[in-house]
């Protein structure tokens, strides 16, 4: 499989694409993401190069506004760039004080054929 850079000249200019059955960057050699890791891929790719800071992330992606929350964004976030790191570091900006960013589009595929469930990250309840 042949990779292009993420700002590759030749590249299309669509926007990259989670596959919703496999939990992961189609075209990218990556790991399968972990459902925590998708829900916030797929909310900072659905509003690309704009800032979000922690508690917003808590709140938009898992539904909470408590302290853990936040830590579960840092903890995602976290194991989400280095899961990218070396297909696409530039993807998750981060920035003390700012929050987190995502570089480029992202849209998520789901097949038809399946009726897959809102994701459920362990322990956690809206």
């Amino acid at each position: 499989m042949t990779l292009l850079p993420l700002n590759d000249p030749n590249s299309s200019t669509s926007p990259l694409v989670l596959d919703a059955e496999d939990r992961c960057i189609r075209g990218l050699d990556t790991p399968p993401l972990l459902a925590g890791e998708f829900a916030l891929l797929a909310f900072l790719g659905s509003r690309a190069q704009k800032w979000h800071t922690t508690a917003s992330l808590a709140l938009h992606v898992y539904g909470r506004e408590d302290a853990s929350a936040r830590q579960l964004v840092w903890k995602y976030a976290s194991t989400l760039r280095k899961k990218l790191a070396l297909a696409a570091p530039q993807l998750i900006q981060v920035c003390r004080r700012r929050g987190y960013s995502c570089s480029e589009a992202v849209t998520v595929a789901h097949d038809a054929s399946l009726h897959t469930p809102a994701l459920q990250v362990p322990g956690m309840t809206r």
